[in-house]
């Protein structure tokens, strides 16, 4: 190790550099995936178009269900993240959209390295590099990603003042009332921004005490500018009660890095890796670590391991702990994490498609043109294909999207998408004919599950409905119903 530190000095400032670059390439290199992209910005098309917020369920002709906290948060409370998602897609289309992603994710990876590069040169590498990984993992395009680079400057803004009492942190309150404006992760950072107001009077960590004063008023007025928002206050109750829903719990975001590690076979080196470097070093450097980074990184670290979701906080977060970290870790930790660190990232190359400028290539594209020619109608589609129907068909209405107000129409459509029959009744057809579905636009394969999906062999047998539309990706069905059946009944 000590032949290495001889020949390669890592405190040279191309190796950053480079890596930078490489995760600039790397975040610009998927087609424009997330299928909750395209309801968030029909969203914003909707507040730009009408000048208000929705104050009903647009887009679904289902009921939204009795939920009305929840309802509302998901209607209200992410307005500003999509008015911007959909200007960045009206001004500049697919390539602006995925430009605009890989912005983000590198504004947040640059606002890592000028944090964290205080530390030893191998940690704040290797800091980099796990870090830029992770959010390799977070590239959908949605109200998340616009708020990384706000999280890491919170952390940034607090700790310069309490290292050299800088006026930047009077930014906080503004960051915090953009940030909640934008995406519900806010209560992820009032929760870190009362951790160090109760770190503050707790430990001064060498301020004084009218700084100190100072600090922790201005950080109680950060979380209380986090609630200035239409849905207030409702956001934290939605959260707690979500918690035991069906829909967190069968969605695979919501679970533990372990579970999907279990059940799905996706690993998350990357992730664990930090995981054990930041355990490590935490332990190895106690003393030295600020009462206050302590009380950032593990309910970070404790909150991701409950949900995948969570990950990227954690990863954001660790640049408050290894900063701290100078050239007194030992000799060989911080080269072993560094090299560690290089070869999870080696694979990553073959993942560079820089600039792509496509959208997923199993989106139902020619299927929905073809909708747009029936007129208005009632769609029965794929979960994951509610949002991007809706966006593209405007007219028409679909029976759900990513936002999945209501657990019993997500039972619905579960019993549908299954074509369960019980005896001679078909249960899957009572449910279209309950809501006078007039078209089913659905994928041969399920997108998570690569299995067939049971509906259509039904509706292929069943004399209402006949094949409008075919390709490799999609299959169209329509049924006539009278026009009087046509209505609008969302909300």
């Amino acid at each position: 190790m000590s032949q290495f530190k001889k020949y390669i000095d890592l405190s040279h400032p191309v190796y950053p550099f480079f890596i930078i670059l490489f995760f600039f390439l790397l975040y610009s290199s998927p087609p424009l995936w997330d299928p909750d992209f395209w309801w968030h910005a029909n969203t914003g098309r909707y507040i730009l178009e009408h000048g208000r917020l929705p104050d009903r369920a647009i887009f679904n002709f289902t009921p939204p269900g009795s939920n009305t906290i929840r309802i509302n948060t998901l209607l209200r409370g992410y307005w500003l993240g999509q008015v911007i998602l959909y200007k960045v897609w009206e001004t500049a289309g697919i390539s602006g959209i995925i430009i605009f992603r890989a912005c983000l994710l590198e504004i947040t990876l640059l606002l890592l390295y000028f944090f964290s590069r205080k530390a030893s040169p191998a940690i704040y590498l290797s800091n980099l590099i796990l870090a830029g990984t992770i959010l390799f993992y977070f590239t959908g395009e949605r109200p998340q990603t616009i708020v990384f680079p706000f999280a890491v400057l919170t952390f940034i803004l607090i700790r310069s003042y309490i290292e050299r009492k800088s006026a930047l942190v009077l930014l906080l309150p503004l960051i915090t009332f953009l940030w909640g404006n934008i995406h519900g992760s806010i209560l992820y950072g009032q929760v870190i921004l009362l951790l160090y107001a109760v770190s503050i009077l707790f430990w001064n960590e060498g301020i004084e005490k009218k700084s100190r004063a100072l600090l922790v008023s201005l950080l109680i007025l950060s979380v209380l500018s986090g609630f200035f928002t239409p849905v207030s206050f409702e956001r934290l109750v939605s959260f707690i009660r979500s918690q035991q829903s069906v829909i967190v719990r069968t969605s695979i975001e919501f679970y533990s890095p372990l579970t999907v590690m279990k059940e799905f076979g996706i690993y998350y080196p990357s992730y664990w890796i930090l995981v054990a470097g930041t355990v490590l070093l935490s332990f190895m450097h106690f003393r030295n670590i600020p009462p206050s980074v302590h009380l950032t990184v593990t309910p970070s670290l404790l909150l991701s391991l409950t949900g995948a979701r969570y990950m990227v906080f954690f990863a954001l977060s660790t640049s408050t702990l290894f900063r701290t970290i100078k050239d007194r870790t030992g000799k060989s930790i911080p080269l072993v994490l560094l090299l560690i660190s290089l070869i999870l990232a080696i694979p990553q190359f073959s993942n560079l498609a820089p600039f792509n400028n496509t959208i997923k290539e199993d989106y139902p594209i020619e299927a929905v043109k073809k909708i747009g020619e029936l007129g208005s109608r009632r769609i029965f589609t794929h979960l994951e294909w509610g949002g991007f129907v809706a966006f593209f068909a405007p007219e028409s209405e679909v029976f759900i999207d990513g936002r999945q107000f209501s657990e019993d129409v997500l039972m619905e459509y579960t019993l549908v998408m299954a074509g369960v029959e019980i005896g001679k009744q078909q249960e899957w057809k009572q449910v279209l004919d309950k809501y006078h579905v007039d078209a089913v636009l659905l994928p041969f394969y399920d997108p998570a599950t690569l299995s067939p999906i049971p509906l259509v062999p039904k509706l292929k047998k069943d004399s209402d409905w006949r094949v409008r539309y075919q390709d490799e990706y999609a299959i169209l069905f329509i049924k006539d119903l009278p026009r009087k059946a046509h209505h609008k009944t969302a909300g």
